[in-house]
């Protein structure tokens, strides 16, 4: 097993960048292939508006630019989502495009957990969780899991830093996401500029059909 920290202490990003989001804490471990990112963020937003935007399934997008189709394709027995997601990772002018299918619960206030469907996805196995904990001067605090084993050959080396080296940005990439739409969503002038739209190398990837021609029973 190995723990490599990205991020420890806290590191405030400030206006220009961001609004003014703060990184506690990102861990990356990795364990026979097994990727694990444990992250904590104070978002300059209240919980109401970032669970919003985490509840907004069908607008995800918005939230990771590496996002290209976010759809809920059916319901559960319980009325839970089970969304598929297409998204992209590029490491230098390389693209991997990965399709994934998840049920979503929410199981505690302000925590929303997904699991990955089993046999329709390019993940082995895959589940993230989302924790919101409200703070005293009405920002937000997020505690982020995800756990992810790829169904596909990542080489030893330059494959495993390169998809360390994914992860470390996608968990800050997304708490500046979700605070600026929480501020256009609640009609507050967002700090900083607009998240980057996704690449068009990885937008291509989105011509194919959203369900990437699976059919499935849920």
């Amino acid at each position: 097993m190995r723990m490599r920290v990205i991020a420890a202490g806290s590191l405030l990003i400030a206006a220009g960048d961001c609004a003014a989001m703060e990184v506690l804490g990102i861990d990356i471990d990795r364990d026979h292939g097994v990727f694990t990112v444990n992250a904590r963020l104070v978002l300059d937003a209240s919980p109401d508006e970032v669970w919003a935007i985490l509840n907004d399934l069908d607008g995800f997008a918005r939230v990771d630019r590496a996002v290209v189709i976010s759809h809920v394709v059916a319901r559960d027995s319980h009325g839970n989502p089970i969304v598929h997601q297409r998204f992209c990772g590029c490491v230098s002018f390389l693209c991997k495009r990965i399709d994934k299918t998840d049920a979503y619960a929410i199981t505690g206030p302000y925590r929303m957990e997904a699991d990955g469907v089993d046999g329709i996805s390019d993940l082995d196995s895959n589940h993230q969780s989302w924790q919101l904990l409200p703070r005293t001067d009405g920002r937000t605090e997020m505690d982020y899991e995800w756990v992810l084993d790829p169904a596909f050959w990542v080489p030893p080396l330059i494959g495993t830093y390169a998809v360390e080296h994914s992860l470390s940005y996608v968990v800050p990439r997304m708490g500046r996401s979700i605070e600026y739409w929480a501020a256009v969503d609640a009609g507050r002038p967002p700090a900083g500029d607009p998240p980057w739209p996704p690449r068009e190398r990885c937008l291509a990837a989105a011509t194919e059909d959203a369900h990437g021609g699976d059919t499935a029973t849920y």
